[in-house]
């Protein structure tokens, strides 16, 4: 493992490392350790080491613009043939998952610091968080 000062950690069908688009010219970078396991607790097998800017098993494969547009045309050709048929959206135009299933997942894995969820944004910073709460969080998860 090459030794760096940061990382990031995604998991499989979350959106939020897919903002803002690529079609915006934005790329993600190297550093990714990506959990393929969507439920909870994830195993050590269910860690990916991501592999430069853009590692397909990662979650730069999630953003595939060639796999959109033909999704896209699919949609097209069934709405103009009249034909109902269920059809999924890229993991990024999931726009209710960016309130949820990023924050929600790493919250309940126990990577984010306490005063870290909505619910409770009139504490104060996580500096001033009295450690014996600290440890109430933690063994509460």
């Amino acid at each position: 493992m090459e030794k760096r000062s940061y990382r990031r950690v995604t998991h499989t069908n979350d959106p939020v490392p897919l903002l803002p688009p690529g079609e915006w010219g934005y790329k993600s970078h190297a550093g990714e350790i990506h959990i393929t396991k969507s439920d909870l607790p994830p195993a050590e097998e269910d860690l990916q080491l991501c592999m430069g800017d853009h590692d397909e098993n990662c979650s730069a494969g999630q953003d595939s613009t060639s796999e959109s547009l033909a999704r896209l045309t699919q949609f097209y050709e069934t709405v103009a043939g009249n034909k109902i048929q269920k059809r999924g959206f890229p993991t990024r135009l999931k726009l209710w998952q960016l309130f949820f299933a990023h924050r929600d997942y790493f919250w309940r894995l126990g990577l984010c610091f306490p005063g870290g969820d909505p619910f409770d944004w009139g504490r104060g910073k996580v500096s001033e968080v009295d450690a014996a709460e600290m440890e109430a969080e933690n063994q509460e998860l």
